[in-house]
């Protein structure tokens, strides 16, 4: 009768000291996504089952972009791997650029990401302060979104913000194949005038008419899209109500509008201003 030997089990190893994987990239095919110039990893181990040849790794993780508790299992036969980060601290700004896209902001949360033969996807679920993007002020932000190495693309799929007292929320996705396309829908509920003009800082700082304060609510669709990083490369446009409004000295009823910012400009279309039994409209 013929015997054939195989090895089973598993084999483990740990270790206490810290030590560094520098110049860390997470690329796609013509992109580097993110990039850290250290991460290191301490007080972890390893364990590899024989013969399955799947990997489970436990591990803190340190660095100057974020610091949390990693878990990975890795099957080497099937080449997929998954990949779980709690992290208690969150640096956006020390990332640098973000798929060319720069990011402020600090916070924590989780990050997972799968790998398999066909695509690596990255799954975000973060809590951010004094959060900043391409210099819109973001404030407080609470997010889940996914990003796909194969599609080349940042989906939000949950967001929730609130900067100042004003509450506001955002779906859409950011594209970087090739030139970065953004096409972005924030809404917000019940704004105050200071709030949204702070959010919207890149675009309302070049409007030296708008009055410095101004009473009353709004609400606003606000679609930010187009090619390109920085601002003058966006399309903005805004769809603005207001009830009981007082500016310039002036109480109204009730104020809409709708204003564009195209090719570095600033518009205002149909503008509506209603006070008791007078309205007046036009464009500016």
């Amino acid at each position: 009768k013929k015997q054939t030997n195989s090895l089973f089990g598993k084999i483990g190893f740990s270790w206490k000291d810290r030590f560094s994987m520098s110049d860390f990239k997470i690329q796609s095919t013509d992109k580097t996504i993110v990039q850290a110039k250290h991460v290191d990893l301490e007080n972890g181990f390893v364990k590899i089952a024989i013969p399955d040849l799947k990997v489970n790794i436990e591990s803190s993780v340190a660095s100057n972009q974020l610091t949390g508790k990693l878990q990975a299992n890795v099957d080497a036969k099937t080449a997929r791997a998954k990949f779980n980060l709690d992290a208690n601290k969150v640096d956006l700004e020390a990332f640098g650029k973000i798929a060319d896209l720069e990011f402020k902001g600090s916070g924590s949360g989780n990050v997972a990401f799968e790998i398999d033969d066909k695509d690596t996807n990255f799954f975000f679920d973060l809590d951010i302060v004094k959060g900043e993007f391409i210099d819109f002020r973001l404030g407080e932000v609470k997010t889940k979104f996914k990003l796909s190495l194969n599609d080349k693309k940042f989906n939000f799929y949950e967001y929730s913000g609130k900067i100042g007292q004003t509450k506001y929320s955002m779906i859409g996705d950011i594209n970087f194949t090739n030139r970065v396309k953004l096409n972005l829908d924030v809404k917000w509920r019940e704004g105050f005038y200071e709030d949204v003009k702070e959010a919207l800082h890149p675009v309302t700082k070049k409007m030296d008419f708008l009055p410095v304060n101004m009473e009353g609510t709004f609400s606003a669709d606000t679609k930010i899209f187009g090619l390109g990083d920085k601002i003058a490369d966006l399309k903005i446009t805004t769809s603005l109500n207001g009830e009981n409004i007082k500016c310039y000295g002036e109480r109204f009823n009730f104020v809409s509008t709708q204003i564009s910012f195209l090719d570095n400009e600033v518009k205002f279309d149909d503008i509506k201003l209603k006070k008791n039994n007078s309205s007046i409209t036009g464009t500016f």
